[in-house]
């Protein structure tokens, strides 16, 4: 990719488009967001565009041991560097400038992404995914949430890590 928007269009198509995505399902089940939807609609992208330059940071060696590379071609040749140039021993210095503008990029569209976050009404932050007992169990009626495997909440406590029969273990 030559440009910074090829690098978000790429990336809006990974992963911006969730942020639209959850923002529709969480609309049909708050009367809040459903108000709030089309102003959430722009932070949705940035949230999903600061998630995904996150990836993109993150696999940044192992794609490019693969031969990709999710750079935009002009921040490497706004240092003088090459695509081959790119994280080799002998231009350390110039990649992790390129580096440390795809964490800026990150920082930017991730503060946008707060904001997104903070638009969603508190209560729906977080879900009980435990019965009463501290076995997991999901709601009664369908809901937008996503449940983490392995750990249960209680009024008083917090599991770590089920049993096999399902209930939570202490620590």
């Amino acid at each position: 990719m030559e440009t910074e928007a090829e690098l978000d269009e790429y990336m809006h198509d990974v992963a911006g488009i969730v942020g639209y995505l959850i923002t529709e399902v969480f609309s049909h089940f708050d009367r809040r967001i459903a108000r709030r939807r089309q102003a959430m609609m722009g932070l949705a992208r940035e949230y999903g565009l600061g998630l995904q330059t996150v990836n993109v940071i993150r696999g940044l060696r192992k794609d490019y041991a693969r031969g990709w590379l999710f750079v935009p071609r002009r921040y490497l040749e706004e240092l003088g560097l090459s695509p081959r140039q790119f994280l080799s021993p002998l231009h350390v210095e110039r990649s992790m400038q390129v580096v440390r503008r795809l964490v800026e990029k990150a920082e930017h569209h991730l503060r946008d992404g707060l904001e997104y976050v903070l638009q969603i009404p508190r209560h729906l932050h977080r879900r009980e995914a435990c019965d009463q007992r501290g076995r997991f169990s999901l709601p009664p009626a369908p809901w937008p949430s996503v449940a983490i495997t392995g750990t249960c909440c209680s009024p008083r406590r917090r599991c770590h890590a089920r049993t096999s029969n399902g209930s939570c273990a202490e620590r």
